[in-house]
């Protein structure tokens, strides 16, 4: 409040207590002012008298103690105080007095942030005013001014300063240049221009307003004091801090000379030095003189004062410098208090408090609490601020910072420019603010790599700053640095240097050499210095900064924790990690005392660490560290902010080099996710992400990825680096190496010798990276072949090496070494060894011999020795290696993996597997610890271990370390490397040995898809899968590609190792095994013997290869039949095996079972099972009683129980098999399903096809759920269930089974695939037995020349064929034809087997079969009798196919009717059956079935029915009473009772069958319609014809759609012995005329059908019909069978009964007689169709009354 000199005609006691009031309120001592006012309003009170004088007074009075109240922000009573004045004012009605009340009232309402309020307060004394004292008085021009106040703060500037002018105008007019009124004009200008940053306009008028006051008042005075306070305050904005003091303190002095020390004023000053020391970085005087202010604001003006609350805000402030942040928000919120309880809330101090507190969460990473403060004030100046005034720019510019921080850039970049519009707008081009609009900018592009925007930014920036402040100034410095720091982000480091020193000398100027920004530039130029690797450089930098900044903050402040992280950044990549751990440690502790644990500085000190640790291996400390990094920034900022990217950086670059690639990918492609949406997309660091997922695909073999990677990267390297630079080099470097990789050689050179042109250019012509290049381009011409080009390319690279570091240094001894890797791999062995000697002298040299690289060095050695198979050299080298790395390592080092897997891969090579086995563990538990389990070397090691395993027939053991190893390369490397290839290999060899083709299959396939693109086609590992592959297709019986892949693989082979190798004895072997599967057992022996030799030659002789080749031989003589030759080999395999191995041996178990094959072979059943149960025992000790190998044990025993016919045995063998798959494998498994396939056959050769059935299903199931519907193993499935269905007589459901199996096959294979040919054959097999013989020879002609294709004209598969379609042609009763067939059968059976071979005694026997059916009896006796002999001589005298011989032999005799001879042999059978099967064999029940047939023939009745009935009571126990077997021995049974007239026992009988085939084959089936007329035939013989007629009428209702097999004519017996002719015919022509559509015309049932119509006109009386009939039959039986037939001699009987009726009896007796020498030729005197010739003969000759001649027939 203005003093004014009033004059009271008052008593002098209150007039002094007045004077004494305004003297206390001048300076400021409120308290005893108030006391003294108080006083006086109460004497006044007491004067009875109202008097004007004393209304003056209380006037007065009243404003003084409105105006203290008002200083004290009491507003309420301040404005209470002012208004009783304004009354009294008014009372008074003096217009001077009601001006000074209305413009207190503005100030009230000015100082509480109510604007309008202000305003029209002013306005209102104003007009007052001029109406009072007219326009032109100096009073107006105040009021002027405290409007322009208002508008000032509104932000309507232009108003503002128009209203300033006006007013000066005015005061200058009225006043003079020299008024103190003029004075406060200028000084009211000076202010708006400092607030404006016109900074030179302002310190003009202060200068001016100084000048007048000091010309009116002494230099003491307190308006002086103002001036040079104000001019301090312009200073200081201008960086001139030492004279900003100095104004200070002269301020300083004249108030405290004016006001003593305890006045507003004076805190006024020390508060403004405060600010100056602070900007100084003088930070503990700054707080004193802040703290100094705030005493004396208490004491005078309390707490509740705005005031106060300032000084409480500097404090604050202070303390954010210091890094209190806790203690300054505390302060801050304590001034935020204050000033929403007495300003109004949209006061600018408030908002200034909201924008501070903002800034401290800021600095301690509360960002989202940052915004919240930001965006309150924003709302706060948006509700009385235009949008567009600067205030509003102030607050987007806070909040883009935050942004900026958060890595919101765009959000950022938004909000500087609409602040920088509303600046430009505001102020126009020149303003600081808009510079400092500009830096921010600048800021924001900068963070995203935009640095050429940047640059633009910050160079107007730095225009606009030179051209208003002094070149010297802070802010032009910080310019300085801001350009600075973006040319060392552009690696420009000689212009970041230059910048930043530019920066540093004058802040050194301005600053001094102990101020904190120093320290910042300082750290700042250690950056740049490590980034050129100018370590000492940097190091001095960070010393500097940390003395300085430790000096001026303590140890515990931020910017000594940058600092430390800076150093420990320095130390960290000199390798001097524990430095760097250090360094980090405190910096992290800084970090932590400041902010708590998870600040976001925090995590990129974790970061730091985690680079440290993985620089050092220590990949678990890295991802611990990266992960609290992470954890830290997702915390803050959630999982996408651009924070978070330096530990998904960390993250991936750790993982990729556990070479866990995709875990490595998903971490940098999350980096560069996050880069992609907050940084510009040329940004360098998205080009360094690109660059990152390169390398991890091309560490995966992704090439095409990898190289899109490397592009993307170039393509913003060359945008913002330009094209020399060293990352556009290392790019092309990486992309020829890729190219390389594919295979890609000229476009790998391309790339080579731009990275070289790119490095020639910026480095020495003799620089390490040149020799690189050279190197680089020496590796790709080898791969092309140009072996010249490499040597010259080694040689350049060594004449640089050599020229920069001598002979003896580490890099030579490394170049050597990769050129001797380069020599060993062309085969140069000799050369490569001296070249490796060479780098172990040099390695020698310098380290002495106990040091890594010579360990190393040794590897190599010992490696190109195992290449030559030299493994005593190999060994004694990797011996040497890990001596020496023994002895300078700690027994669980990483580098020890290396020799452990050297010395077991030598061990395994040599058969020592459990050696190799216990060295590999070693490693393994190295490796683990070292790395975890997901490492690339883990998985190394576990397929190592994998081989060895299967190698020993541990195959579970192998199956699960290839597992593990490929589940770790996949996780690791990803599915397409050459490494996952191995994997496969690894698993299918397992499955191989454990007989899985498939899936081995599955693997070799998916092995060689991945190498053929990585490797070529004259790679080892190329030969090792052709190999594999010929495996595959040997198992899928492709024997033809099987060769082709073999071939392949030895020409490879050859090439590479010469003939006396392993991998070509492996060749031989291989190509010996399909050898032998064609049947050309000459030629597998013949390459078996050239394996052997080259094995015997470089292995042990009790190695495991040799006894495989052992085994292998054996197998050719089986083949060979030769089983006594075999039985020596494999007991040559067990004897190596017994001696090598422990009798427990797994091995020795897989020999065991080797002889047990044998003896089976040999039908020694006992001493088969006997060896098995050995193996099985020593199974039972090795892997326990559930394992694979012992549920292969269990099948085979249960085959052999099988082949015994103790199929309840085998059964229940077969479920222990199964128990164990269940176990193991659990219901949905391939080895399950074969088993459940094995039980099923069981069931089948029980007869049980339904329990057969549901077993094949459940087969079936499995096997479709494992392998799709369209797997070749579903088609054998298909096959087992379509032969039971055959075995049922369900025809056509067996055909389609087997036509699902032949689609399947069809789909799966070419058309020449064995399994086709198999299902050809088996549909023939079914034709065959449904009678339709021309489809059956289709089908087996199809099969035949598939066959033929496959495996030429001379193989046993050709010849089962040609004995198929013999049988068919047999059936036909095609004799000759059939007899070619099985002659070209038995041919190539000779040709292939010795002359003693079951399978050329079968066809003997099958010969021996078309004789007797030609009748050839003795021919047929012949070939069953040599049959017979043969298998004497190799078979053992009780072996089951001797029993059949025996059982053909009978068959002749019974046919010859030598029934007493065909009971011997079919005895001898019997006894055969009962020494070697279980007498509930089905063999058995044959032979029990044939004798009974022999006693049907020879009329003995009753011993018939006694063999029937042993037959009987097996096949109830065996087969059960419902099995179709049963139902036929009920059948035959009928018909002996029905021949004995025992009528009911044969009804009983056939009602038997009928039940059994009705529940098997369907009440619809053929067979029921066939014993319904027999039993229609036994009531036809009782005379029951009502009874026969309804059994007729049954089967001829089952029988009505087809009548295929003519059985409705049966039902005409009835009708004929009714005498119903013309109803006999017309059934029997209905079945002749369906006959002739589906059968072939010479089928034995249309001859039947033609001789019983004749018989029936014969018996009509219609002869000569008849004789047609009988004529059109013989014809047709002329057309296939010989003229000496008995079917022949049957149809001359025929004609010749017709010819007797008719009377011709000569032409009778001769057909007889032509019959009956047929008959006597074929059977014998003694034989019943000779008799009933006999007997008609005698009739023609009773006809005649031939009487004796009749008798004696």
């Amino acid at each position: 409040m203005e003093s004014y000199s009033v004059d009271f005609n008052v008593p002098q006691e209150i007039k002094s207590l007045h004077e004494k009031a305004v003297e206390n309120h001048r300076c400021a001592n409120f308290d005893q002012a108030l006391s003294d006012l108080t006083q006086i309003l109460d004497k006044v009170q007491a004067i009875s008298e109202d008097t004007t004088e004393l209304d003056r007074l209380r006037c007065e009075v009243n404003l003084l103690i409105g105006d203290i109240d008002m200083q004290r922000n009491k507003w309420t009573k301040a404005e209470e105080m002012t208004l009783e004045a304004l009354h009294i004012a008014e009372k008074l009605k003096g217009k001077k007095n009601i001006v000074r009340c209305l413009t207190q009232q503005g100030d009230i309402k000015r100082l509480r942030g109510d604007w309008n309020g202000a305003k029209d307060t002013y306005k209102k004394s104003l007009d007052i005013n001029v109406s009072h004292l007219g326009e032109e008085d100096p009073s107006i021009g105040t009021l002027l001014e405290l409007i322009a106040t208002v508008y000032d703060a509104e932000g309507n500037h232009d108003e503002a300063l128009s209203l300033l002018e006006k007013s000066l105008k005015l005061k200058r007019s009225a006043l003079g240049d020299n008024h103190l009124q003029v004075a406060k004009s200028y000084f009211n200008i000076g202010v708006f221009y400092n607030k404006q940053k016109k900074h030179q306009q302002a310190l003009l008028m202060y200068k001016k307003s100084l000048k007048i006051t000091l010309s009116v008042h002494d230099d003491r005075h307190h308006d002086v004091a103002a001036a040079y306070s104000n001019i301090a305050l312009v200073y200081e904005e201008q960086g001139n801090h030492e004279e900003s003091l100095s104004m200070h303190e002269k301020s300083l002095q004249i108030l405290t000379t004016l006001y003593g020390g305890n006045h507003p004023a004076v805190a006024a000053c020390y508060s403004n030095m405060g600010s100056v020391y602070l900007k100084l970085g003088k930070h503990k005087q700054a707080l004193s003189l802040y703290e100094d202010s705030l005493k004396i604001r208490l004491s005078v003006l309390g707490e509740n004062n705005i005031d106060t609350a300032a000084s409480y805000n500097n404090i604050g402030t202070a303390y954010l410098f210091q890094g209190k942040f806790k203690d300054a928000i505390t302060l801050l919120e304590k001034a935020r208090s204050i000033q929403l309880a007495v300003l109004d809330r949209n006061h600018p101090d408030i908002i200034a408090t909201f924008n501070n507190i903002a800034n401290i969460y800021d600095d301690m990473g509360k960002h989202s609490e940052a915004i919240s403060m930001h965006e309150e004030a924003l709302q706060i100046r948006l509700s009385f601020l235009d949008h567009d005034h600067p205030d509003i720019a102030r607050s987007y510019v806070n909040l883009a910072v935050v942004y900026i921080h958060q890595g919101k850039y765009q959000e950022a970049v938004s909000l500087h420019d609409k602040a920088l519009n509303i600046q430009l707008s505001a102020f126009g081009q020149d303003h600081l603010e808009v510079a400092t609009s500009y830096n921010n900018v600048g800021a924001a592009y900068a963070e995203q790599g935009k640095h050429e925007e940047a640059l633009l930014m910050y160079n107007k920036a730095l225009q606009i700053r030179l051209s208003l402040l002094d070149h010297h100034h802070s802010d032009v410095a910080s310019s300085y640095s801001n350009i600075g720091n973006i040319y060392q982000n552009q690696g420009k480091y000689d212009e970041a240097l230059s910048m930043l020193n530019k920066s540093l000398n004058i802040k050194l100027t301005q600053l001094g050499g102990n101020h904190p920004e120093i320290a910042v530039l300082y750290n700042n130029l250690s950056v740049v210095y490590r980034n050129q690797t100018k370590y000492q450089e940097a190091i001095e930098m960070c010393v500097k900064a940390l003395a300085i900044a430790i000096s001026a903050y303590g140890d515990d402040h931020v910017l000594v924790a940058q600092v430390y992280n800076n150093l420990g950044n320095v130390y960290s990549q000199q390798g001097n990690y524990i430095e760097a751990f250090a360094m980090f440690q405190k910096s992290l502790r800084i970090h932590s005392l400041l902010f708590g644990d998870i600040h976001p500085a925090a995590a990129k000190i974790h970061g730091n660490l985690g680079n440290t640790y993985g620089a050092q291996g220590k990949y678990d400390q890295a991802i611990s560290s990266f992960e609290k990094s992470r954890n830290i920034a997702t915390s803050h900022f959630g999982d996408d902010h651009p924070s978070a990217v330096m530990a998904y950086e960390g993250l991936g670059n750790t993982y990729s080099q556990l070479e866990k690639h995709d875990e490595a990918i998903g971490f940098y492609k999350k980096s560069l996710q996050i880069q992609l949406a907050s940084l510009d997309h040329n940004h360098p660091d998205i080009a360094a992400s690109y660059h990152h997922i390169g390398d991890v695909y091309y560490d995966q073999a992704k090439y095409e990825k990898s190289i899109s990677m490397y592009q993307d990267s170039l393509k913003i390297q060359l945008s913002t680096l330009g094209y020399n630079h060293p990352d556009v080099a290392a790019t092309y470097n990486n992309l020829g190496q890729t190219y390389q990789s594919q295979g890609e050689y000229d476009e790998a050179i391309s790339m080579y010798e731009k990275s070289l042109q790119i490095r020639i250019s910026i480095f020495d012509p003799n620089h390490p990276d040149v020799a690189r290049s050279y190197c680089n381009l020496g590796n790709a011409y080898y791969c092309q072949g140009k072996y010249d080009e490499t040597a010259s390319m080694h040689e350049k690279a060594l004449k640089i090496l050599l020229s920069i570091f001598g002979e003896n240094h580490p890099d030579i001894a490394k170049l050597y070494n990769n050129m001797g890797i380069m020599l060993g791999m062309q085969g140069k062995h000799k050369e490569a060894q001296s070249i490796y000697e060479k780098s172990i002298t040099i390695a020698r040299s310098i380290f002495g011999e106990n040091h890594g690289d010579i360990a190393n060095l040794y590897n190599s050695m010992g490696t190109l020795y195992l290449d030559q198979n030299l493994y005593q050299e190999a060994e004694a080298m990797f011996e040497k290696s890990l001596k020496i790395k023994l002895s300078i390592l700690d027994n669980d080092h990483p580098d020890l993996i290396l020799s452990y897997n050297n010395m077991g891969i030598v061990y395994a090579e040599q058969g020592k597997h459990v050696e190799a086995i216990s060295i590999y563990e070693k490693s393994l538990k190295i490796q683990v610890s070292a790395a975890g389990h997901n490492h690339p070397l883990v998985a190394t090691i576990y397929n190592n271990m994998g081989n060895v395993y299967n190698n020993q027939g541990q195959y579970e053991e192998a199956l699960s370390m290839h597992t593990k190893s490929l589940e770790v390369k996949v996780a690791v490397l990803g599915h397409n490397h050459v490494d996952v290839a191995t994997c496969y290999n690894g698993i299918a060899m397992v499955y191989m040995n454990q007989g899985k083709f498939q899936e081995a299959i599955d693997k070799y396939e998916k092995a060689l898809k991945i190498q053929l693109p990585a490797l070529g086609n004259s790679h080892p590992d190329i030969a090792t899968s052709y190999n594999n592959m010929g495996n595959a297709y040997f198992d899928l019986d492709k024997l033809q590609e099987a060769i082709i892949m073999h071939d392949k693989s030895l020409k490879i082979r050859l090439s590479i190792y010469g003939h006396n190798h392993l991998e070509v004895a492996a060749s031989y072997h291989n190509l010996g095994n399909i050898y032998y599967r064609q049947n050309k057992c000459e030629d597998a022996l013949s390459v078996y013997q050239k394996s052997l030799k080259i094995r015997s030659s470089l292995l042990d002789h009790h190695h495991p290869h040799i006894v495989k080749l052992y085994n292998n031989i054996g197998a050719v003589y089986i083949n060979q039949a030769e089983y006594e030759k075999a039985l020596t080999f494999f007991k040559k395999s067990l004897k190596i095996r017994l001696t090598t191995l422990d009798d427990n041996h797994i091995d020795v178990a897989i020999a065991y079972s080797n002889m047990g094959m044998i003896y089976f072979h040999l039908s020694k059943y006992d001493e088969a099972i006997s060896v098995y149960e050995k193996a099985l025992k020593i199974q039972f000790l090795v892997v326990g009683h559930h394992h694979p190998d012992v549920a292969k044990l269990h099948n085979d025993i249960a085959s052999i129980y099988r082949h015994q016919g103790k199929h309840t045995e085998a059964i229940s063998t077969y479920e222990k098999s199964l128990k164990v798959q269940l176990s193991i494998y659990g219901n949905n498994h391939s080895d399950t399903s074969a088993t459940y396939n094995n039980i099923g056959i069981s069931y089948f050769h029980q007869g049980m096809y339904e329990e057969a059935i549901a077993m094949y299903e459940k087969s079936l199931k499995i096997d479709l759920s494992i392998l799709g519907s369209n797997h070749p193993d579903i088609a054998r499935a298909y096959n087992n269930i379509g032969a039971a269905y055959r075995q049922q007589g369900q025809h056509e459901k067996a055909i389609s089974m087997y036509e699902k199996s032949l689609e399947i096959q069809q789909a799966a294979f070419d058309s020449n695939h064995p399994d086709i040919a198999a299902s050809y054959n088996n549909l023939g097999n079914i034709y065959h037995q449904q009678s339709q013989h021309e489809k059956a020879i289709t089908m087996y002609e199809k099969s035949l020349k598939i066959q033929l294709i496959k495996v030429g004209h001379n193989h046993p598969n050709v010849a089962k064929l040609y004995c198929n379609l013999g049988g068919v042609y047999c059936d036909q009763n095609k004799y000759e034809e059939a007899l070619t067939l099985y002659e070209k059968s038995l041919k190539i059976e000779l040709s292939v087997h010795q002359d003693n071979h079951p399978n050329i005694a079968k066809l003997y026997n099958n010969i021996g079969i078309i004789y007797a059916r030609q009748n050839k009896n003795e021919e047929a006796f012949g070939m069953h009798q040599k049959s017979l002999k043969m298998k004497l001589l190799v078979l053992d005298h009780n072996h089951p196919d001797i029993a059949t011989s025996y059982d053909n032999l009978g068959a002749i005799y019974s046919k010859q009717g030598k029934h007493k001879e065909a009971i011997s042999v079919y005895e001898k059978s019997l006894k055969i059956r009962l020494s070697i099967l279980d007498h509930h064999h089905t063999d058995v029940i044959a032979s029990y079935q044939n004798m009974g047939n022999v006693y049907y023939d020879w009329g003995k009745q009753e011993e018939a029915l006694s063999m029937f009935k042993n037959s009987l009571s097996i096949q109830l126990v065996v087969l059960g009473d419902n099995h179709p077997d049963v139902a036929a021995l009920y059948n035959k049974m009928g018909t002996i009772y029905k021949q004995q007239k025992k009528h009911e026992e044969a009804i009983c009988m056939y009602e038997k069958s009928i039940k059994i085939q009705s529940s098997v084959l369907g009440e619809s089936h053929p067979e029921i319609a066939r014993l319904y007329d027999k039993i229609g035939g036994v009531y036809s013989e009782q005379g029951k014809f009502e009874e026969a007629n309804l059994m007729f009428d049954k089967s001829t209702e089952i029988l009505h759609l087809t009548l295929v097999q003519g059985l409705e004519s049966l039902k005409r017996t009835a009708y004929l012995f009714q005498g119903k002719f013309k109803d006999a015919i017309t059934l029997l022509e209905k079945a002749r005329s369906i006959q002739l559509a589906v059968l072939d015309r010479n089928h034995p049932d249309i001859i039947d059908t033609f001789s019983n119509i004749a018989n029936i006109y014969d018996d009509m009386g219609k002869h000569s019909e008849a004789i047609s009939m009988h004529e059109e039959a013989l014809q047709i039986r002329l057309s296939f069978l010989d003229h000496d037939h008995p079917d022949i001699a049957r149809s001359y009987v025929n004609l010749a009964v017709v010819y007797i009726h008719q009377g011709k009896y000569q032409e009778a007796v001769s057909l007889h007689d032509k019959a009956l020498n047929i008959q006597l030729s074929a059977f014998g005197q003694d034989h019943l169709e000779v008799a009933t010739s006999y007997n008609n003969v005698g009739a023609a000759y009773a006809e005649q009354g031939k009487h004796e001649e009749a008798l004696l027939m």
